[in-house]
């Protein structure tokens, strides 16, 4: 590996592990299926000039959330490998700790990450625990 590409991954993975600790200390736990994915549409959401969704939106605002995958699966699918590296990070240095598909915060520091979710990303996170992961998975598949 290049060492360019070594500085790249280096990175990615810091990015996700920023996104991802920030996902646990807005909603305490989430399901490793639905942390990966909101970590993938948040690192895309960075990325972004303008917000598509506006926080005054109040009825199926997972669902809304989930339409900006979109088109996205190769990239979803290039990103993947990294987001569940980041977990594992997280995961090995007690960060975070992972049992039966949920993942929880652990420790959160004095330099703990801004939270500075858009209040409509804060409503589909909270919202989307009414799911099953069965029916996000489902949900993730018909919109991209």
């Amino acid at each position: 590996m290049k060492e360019i590409d070594k500085e790249i991954e280096i990175i990615v993975l810091s990015a996700y592990c920023d996104i991802i600790i920030k996902l646990l200390i807005d909603s305490n736990q989430l399901s490793v299926l639905k942390t990966i994915v909101f970590a993938y549409l948040l690192k895309k959401e960075e990325y972004q000039y303008k917000k598509i969704f506006k926080g005054n939106t109040t009825k199926n605002v997972t669902l809304k959330y989930l339409s900006t995958l979109n088109g996205e699966l190769d990239d979803f699918k290039l990103n993947l490998p990294y987001i569940v590296h980041s977990i594992d990070l997280l995961n090995k240095s007690q960060k975070i700790d992972v049992k039966n598909n949920i993942i929880k915060i652990l420790k959160t520091s004095d330099t703990a990450p801004n939270l500075n979710f858009s209040s409509f990303v804060q409503k589909a996170i909270a919202e989307s625990k009414d799911f099953s992961d069965e029916q996000f998975l489902k949900e993730v598949f018909a919109s991209v």
